[in-house]
């Protein structure tokens, strides 16, 4: 089980997520219900759990998985990111969910670039170069990146 944490502002964190979160990703579903509605057409409840934890393109692997919680200072779980490494192509991550609670959205504006930059490097240390999902966002240009 990796219990490796990142700090974030305000003493926020990000870990990885294991089943025994279950409980904190539903309620945060919960929470969400007018994405997951939007999405999948039916209210969130456990089989949205299962799909979280469990959904990977064919071809992928748990290992290339990157399934992460954002926490509060007091654990609440109030955002997760799904991604998938070296998918579509190798170097390339796909980001297949960013959820985040709708009473905390827009705390990345406090996100300074000083404090971005240590996730880039992380990345760049794993050879991630371009991060796509979402409409195809991606990293390749972004000027933390190193690549243009």
């Amino acid at each position: 089980m990796r219990r490796e944490t990142l700090p974030l502002v305000n003493d926020y964190m990000i870990r990885y997520l294991t089943l025994a979160d279950h409980i904190q990703v539903l309620n945060l579903c919960e929470r969400c219900a007018d994405y997951i509605e939007l999405v999948t057409g039916d209210k969130p409840g456990p089989e949205t759990v299962q799909s979280i934890f469990t959904e990977l393109p064919a071809g992928k692997t748990y290992n290339d998985k990157l399934l992460l919680g954002i926490f509060t200072p007091g654990e609440k779980l109030i955002g997760i990111l799904d991604a998938i490494r070296h998918y579509p192509t190798e170097h390339e991550w796909y980001l297949n969910l960013l959820l985040l609670d709708p009473a905390k959205r827009n705390l990345g504006r406090r996100l300074t670039p000083a404090r971005r930059a240590p996730m880039v490097q992380r990345l760049r240390r794993k050879n991630v170069y371009r991060f796509r999902g979402l409409g195809h966002l991606s990293w390749s240009g972004c000027p933390l990146s190193g690549r243009s």
